[in-house]
This record gives structure tokens, sequence and C-alpha cells, in this order.
């Protein structure tokens, strides 16, 4: 950690330290990455890596976000519990993932020509693709995957507020969410129009260039937004987590492409 700021400190440090006085010490910490490995209860080896969690503690400065993640983090390395259909429901969402991507999940659907979604299982150390045998372990459907998750992305945007930037005069909306990971869930939750419609009118337009990245504005502000925002999406969906540069029409009719920047 030589070299680090002191929030990326802070956390890396906090991590570390709640982490023992829960009675867990890692295997080692990879020095060129800055992983840490944990051995798991049946003798397995997972990395854990805390730029997520350093960046959300930078957004929020809330400890306690710190805390969660290593309980979290906990169940997967001594677990208290085994992993049933009950256990492990109300961890299902939507993620979205560009369609030139060389691997694409079983269970994928297009969205757009540049994108589909598609479900994972939320864990502590990542976002896992939800593959046949989950089902089978879990003795349900892919129906059931898919209400579940409509059913999760309802409760987490039932939960969070809709942030309102003032742009030079003009709304920007965005979620104010501690996990970004989650960010495609609450943009497909079933009633995302219903609330985001009560302060931006219908249609609503939103970018998500990449996976923890989403703005959106109504029709109002779509001859001011339209001509700025297309820098910020190209040098997003640049990174390695691209999804889309898009900018998306969502209606009762749902989602269409209005444009594409960088085409």
């Amino acid at each position: 950690m030589n070299g680090a700021d002191k929030v990326t400190q802070y956390v890396f440090e906090s991590f570390l330290r709640q982490v023992e006085e829960s009675g867990i010490r890692p295997d080692g910490i990879d020095e060129g990455t800055g992983g840490i490995q944990f051995s798991t209860h049946d003798g397995q080896h997972i990395m854990v890596h805390l730029d997520n969690l350093i960046y959300n503690f930078r957004e929020s400065g809330d400890p306690s976000i710190i805390s969660d993640f290593v309980a979290r983090i906990m169940e997967v390395v001594n677990p208290s519990i085994e992993q049933g259909w009950d256990d492990v429901k109300e961890r299902i969402f939507i993620s979205l993932y560009p369609n030139d991507a060389e691997t694409r999940s079983h269970f994928a659907s297009d969205v757009t020509e540049y994108f589909h979604k598609f479900y994972v299982l939320d864990t502590p150390t990542k976002m896992e693709w939800i593959f046949p045998h989950h089902l089978e372990d879990w003795g349900v459907g892919i129906e059931d995957i898919e209400r579940q998750a409509l059913e999760n992305g309802k409760g987490l945007l039932d939960s969070i507020e809709i942030e309102v930037g003032d742009v030079e005069g003009h709304d920007l909306g965005s979620f104010a969410i501690d996990d970004r990971n989650l960010t495609a869930a609450a943009l497909f939750a079933p009633n995302f129009r219903e609330k985001v419609g009560k302060i931006f009118g219908s249609p609503v337009y939103a970018v998500f260039p990449d996976k923890i990245t989403c703005y959106f504005f109504g029709k109002k502000d779509y001859e001011y937004f339209v001509p700025r925002i297309g820098n910020l999406v190209l040098e997003r969906y640049a990174g390695s987590r691209y999804v889309t540069p898009e900018l998306i029409e969502i209606s009762d009719s749902g989602m269409k492409t209005d444009c594409v920047w960088g085409q």
C-alpha cells in the first residue's frame, strides 16, 4: 500500500482490522494488485479486491459500509448456513453486458444491438453469473429468477433516493446508491418509470456507458444534454467495464435507442 492516498489506506487498514477481529486471518496480500487472499471453509481460495469498497467509501464517508462488507466476506469464508434458495433469492439482480464481448450468459436477453441484460448473484467478492447448475441446486426455474430479480430491483429502488443535480438550470438525475454494482438493477426495476417519472416526466432519457455510471434527464432538457453529455459517455465507455455508448429513451412502451455517440 505504499503511496496510497489517505482514503485508500484507511479503508484497507479498517478492513484488515475488522477481519482479524472477526477471527479470520488473510493468507496474504498480492503486492501487485492489492488483492487480499482468504481460504474458505471448504478449502477453496478467494481473492478480495477493495476497489469498489474504496470508491463507495470515498463517495459516502460512511464507515458502516466497511463493516457490512466484512460481514459479507465472513459469510463466504466461514458461512453459517448452507446456501439454498431461501438464502440467496434476495441477492439476485439484473446486470448488463455488452453484446460484443466474447462471453455471454446462458440467460442473456438483448435490450439493444449494443448490450443485453442477464442475472447475477450479489456475493461479497463479486457479481456471480447465474448458470443452469445454480437453478438445479436451488430447485427453481428461470421464471423464478426473473421474477425474483425484478422484485429485488423494485425493493432496491424503493430504498434509495433519486439525486437531482442542477446543471446550468437543467435537471440531471442519478441514483444515490451505495453499491454502484447494482446500478443496472435500479435502472431496470419495474417501478423505475413511476418513481423517476414523478420528477422528470415521460419519456426519460438515460445513459449508462459502464456498469456503475447512470445519468438520466427529462424531455424538457433533451436539447441541452444531448450535445453535452456525449464526451462523458465516451470516456466511461472506453473503460474496461463498458456497456453502451447509447442514449436510451425509457417510456411506457419500454426501452429504445435514441442516439449513439462515437459511431
